[in-house]
């Protein structure tokens, strides 16, 4: 996968996540600071290991799973992770205007902001959680829709209040979502007719 994301240009990063194999990362684990460290540290120098032999470079960090949910907010989950980036010097991928965007900026570690095409969000632009029905955004065209308005600026629809105006420099949308390929070709026919530029972010 890293040769193909090279041969395609595309940035590659790390995406690592609670040591939760069996759940895939999508479950909040009871973990010591010290104990995830060291597995996201494993992690981190996994995928390194394998980019240094794809030839190419990793270009950020983006919490997986219910780490990426529970460290927007955090304290401690958000030091752990911008400790780990300032190691590697790279920078982190997450919520614009969270916990964590802050303690990076505070501690000079870059920050890329997200949005997810494909998830709903509550009024307080945190994600709806999977456990809830229609968490995940199934038609093509609703992606499409919210995608192109995140990268406009332009309120989305919120599950639990108003509209909510969500700021990102990046879109997210998981591979393992239905339909996800066809959804992503469409969203960058989309992005392009509207003038956007697509391109891996830059600080």
């Amino acid at each position: 996968m890293l040769k193909t994301a090279k041969d395609k240009s595309v940035a590659p990063g790390a995406h690592p996540s609670y040591p939760d194999r069996e759940n895939f990362g999508r479950r909040t684990l009871d973990i010591s600071s010290t104990n995830l460290r060291s597995s996201l540290q494993n992690q981190i120098n996994a995928i390194q290991d394998a980019a240094r032999i794809a030839g190419v470079s990793l270009t950020h960090i983006k919490p997986h799973g219910a780490l990426y949910n529970d460290a927007q907010d955090n304290r401690t989950l958000a030091g752990v992770l911008v400790a780990l980036a300032q190691i590697h010097h790279l920078p982190l991928v997450g919520m614009g205007g969270s916990l964590l965007s802050s303690i990076a900026e505070r501690h000079k570690v870059g920050f890329i902001s997200e949005a997810f095409i494909d998830r709903r969000y509550n009024g307080d632009a945190r994600l709806v959680s999977r456990k809830i029905a229609d968490a995940v955004i199934e038609n093509n065209q609703d992606r499409i829709n919210q995608g192109l308005a995140l990268a406009s600026g332009k309120p989305i629809q919120s599950d639990t209040g108003p509209d909510i105006t969500i700021s990102a420099q990046t879109l997210c949308l998981h591979s393992d979502s239905a339909g996800a390929l066809s959804t992503a070709r469409l969203m960058r026919e989309a992005l392009e007719q509207d003038g956007f530029l697509v391109k891996a972010p830059s600080l």
